[in-house]
C-alpha cells in the first residue's frame, strides 16, 4: 500500500473532525424532515406535469431541507441533524404555470 501525498493528508486531516462529528450526532432529524417534505411533495405532485415532476420534486426537497454551512466543513452540502430557519429566496427551473402553489 503506498503512503499518501502531502495534498491528501491534509484533506484527511480536515475532514476527520467533522466525520467523527457526523458520525457523533444523530440522524433521527434528517430522515424525519425528509419524510415530512416527502409527504407534502406527494400531495402536490399529480398537479405538475409527468415532465416537471423529477424537478419539482427535487426543487421541493433542496428548497426545504437544512444545510448549514460551518467554518470546518470542506465540502458543502451535507443536511442538518436539527430544526434552522430558512430565509433564502426560492427560484425554480420548472415553468411557473406548471407549478402548484405550496406553502412555504
Amino acid at each position: 500500500m503506498s503512503t499518501p501525498a502531502p495534498a491528501t493528508d491534509f484533506l484527511h486531516s480536515r475532514l476527520e473532525p467533522l466525520r467523527q462529528k457526523i458520525m457523533a450526532a444523530s440522524n433521527e432529524h434528517c430522515f424525519i424532515e425528509r419524510q415530512e417534505i416527502m409527504a407534502a411533495v406527494a400531495l402536490q405532485a399529480d398537479r405538475v406535469p409527468p415532465e416537471f415532476r423529477y424537478t419539482y420534486t427535487l426543487e421541493q426537497l433542496l428548497d426545504r431541507l437544512s444545510t448549514p454551512i460551518e467554518a470546518e466543513d470542506v465540502f458543502l452540502g451535507r443536511m442538518v441533524e436539527g430544526a434552522w430557519e430558512q430565509t433564502a429566496t426560492r427560484t425554480s427551473a420548472c415553468p411557473s404555470s406548471a407549478l402548484p402553489d405550496t406553502p412555504r
